[in-house]
């Protein structure tokens, strides 16, 4: 039996983030299930238009880009609501879409996606309302969020399932791991360093992320290895200079 998907997004290609990567790589997958199942799938993105499509990921006949046009988003969905099966929503902040959906059809299954800190602490009405009593499934990209989610919302462990974060199909995997001269002499490194990196937002906001934790990790990792170096890189902009400890 055939089955209408529809997969709401924030964004997708129009920024880099966690969530976006992870989208990306959601949206390819549902794709090529749905090509074997003969499913109707569609990705809809609130901010990205139509050109910044990336169309590896999936056809242009899928995909639909509101760029930033909420009046045209929300008579699309009152018009694709009755409709359809299965609506995913990729983050709580689609929560009112969700629950429009449920009001005009009781009967379609919508899910939502919970990634980490925009569910890991307490939501407003709308979203506590939606969680409470229209959201079908829960997918959690990891066990930690999943015990998050029924801490601080009573969700009901029945309806929240773990599926971890993939890698990019996509992604381009390098050909050769030796150290480039060039950065060598940038950091005033050799080749015997151990280098430990990690690519993150560099915010007071977001210690969550753990860049202070491995800061201490590596100052008694010196011990055994005083070589170790850490550089903490920003994704907005990489630092200079490695962290030397």
């Amino acid at each position: 039996m055939s089955k209408k998907i529809v997969l709401f997004t924030l964004q997708t290609f129009s920024t880099t983030g966690g969530i976006q990567k992870m989208t990306r790589t959601l949206a390819h997958s549902l794709f090529h299930i749905s090509k074997q199942k003969n499913w109707d799938f569609k990705l809809w993105s609130v901010y990205d238009s139509r050109y910044e499509l990336m169309d590896q990921y999936l056809p242009a006949a899928n995909f639909i880009g509101f760029g930033r046009n909420k009046l045209k988003l929300g008579l699309k969905t009152i018009g694709t609501a009755a409709k359809s099966d299965i609506v995913i929503l990729s983050h709580v902040n689609l929560a009112i879409l969700g629950l429009i959906i449920k009001l005009i059809n009781p009967k379609c299954k919508v899910w939502l996606v919970a990634h980490g800190i925009e569910v890991w602490r307490p939501l407003s009405f709308i979203r506590k309302t939606f969680l409470g009593h229209f959201c079908d499934k829960i997918i959690c990209v990891s066990s930690f969020t999943k015990k998050q989610m029924i801490h601080w919302h009573k969700s009901d462990p029945d309806k929240c399932i773990v599926l971890n974060n993939a890698v990019d199909p996509f992604i381009k995997l390098p050909e050769a791991f030796s150290k480039p001269e060039y950065l060598l002499n940038r950091y005033s490194l050799t080749p015997a360093n151990q280098v430990i990196f990690t690519l993150t937002r560099l915010a007071s906001s977001e210690q969550y992320k753990g860049y202070e934790q491995v800061i201490k990790a590596v100052s008694r990792l010196k011990l055994k290895f005083p070589g170790i170096t850490y550089s903490p890189g920003s994704t907005i902009r990489l630092r200079k200079h490695a962290l030397k400890i």
